[in-house]
């Protein structure tokens, strides 16, 4: 009897640690999320304001680059969450 309750015992503290673990990871994955979707704002805004000032393309096509990448990286970070 004893071993089997230490079994148990064993497996709701593994179970506690994983879920904790888990917990952990998905706070940190959900801030990252924040900070990019962020940057991506800002940087939807600044090629707004580019665009209406009449910027040069190729400074117009380097924010466009920026804004590409960074949907790339939520993208990524997404995937990895799986």
């Amino acid at each position: 009897m004893e071993t089997s309750e230490g079994a148990r015992k064993a497996a709701i503290s593994e179970l506690e640690k994983a879920l904790a673990e888990t917990r952990e990871k998905l706070a940190r994955e959900t801030d990252a999320r924040r900070r990019l979707e962020l940057e991506i704002a800002r940087l939807s805004k600044e090629t707004e304001l580019v665009s209406r000032s009449g910027m040069d393309p190729a400074g117009l096509a380097k924010l466009q680059d920026e804004f590409a990448n960074l949907r790339t990286s939520i993208a990524r970070s997404s995937n990895q969450a799986t």
